[in-house]
């Protein structure tokens, strides 16, 4: 029997246990370094994943881009929308009252019925949308307040993985 207290015993275990450095276990480095899809397959994974998080995607070629986008905002009720000073003009349709924003307030933002931006790179294999806030994606204060989000990708835009 000892004549340690079971609280001496289990400081001792510890105190031993912090003196054994620790078991390193590789870390596995085995990432995808090249697409395996072609481009029509990756653009299919990414709508595949986009629908997954209930997301709502429309395809349109450019010549009709700002047609399509019009009839999508109509359908969804949005009539005033915020946007990157830097969005392409092309896009807009004159159905629809745009709001640039220069600094729009907080306040400004939330009385608009959404925002439309651009894109800077999608990814097919976790469906992400990335912004870097550049001229045609705009702030992120101007992506993050308004609930109703368009956000327009070209298909050359999206890879299939990082």
């Amino acid at each position: 029997m000892s004549s340690l207290s079971s609280r001496d015993r289990i400081l001792q275990r510890i105190r031993r246990a912090n003196t054994q450095p620790p078991a390193q276990q590789p870390i596995p480095r085995n990432y995808d370094h090249v697409s395996g899809r072609t481009p029509a397959e990756t653009l299919a994974q990414f709508d595949e994943r986009l629908r997954d998080y209930d997301a709502r995607v429309f395809t349109a070629h450019s010549a009709a881009i700002s047609s399509v986008i019009a009839e999508i905002l109509i359908a969804a009720n949005r009539r005033r929308i915020a946007i990157p000073t830097g969005l392409p003009a092309e896009w807009r349709s004159e159905t629809i009252e745009w709001i640039g924003d220069t600094n729009l307030s907080v306040d400004a933002l939330n009385s608009v019925d959404g925002v439309m931006t651009a894109a800077t790179v999608c990814v097919a294999a976790s469906g992400s949308i990335a912004l870097q806030h550049g001229p045609a994606e705009g702030r992120r204060a101007l992506t993050l307040l308004p609930d109703y989000h368009l956000c327009v990708v070209e298909a050359s835009q999206i890879v299939e993985t990082l």
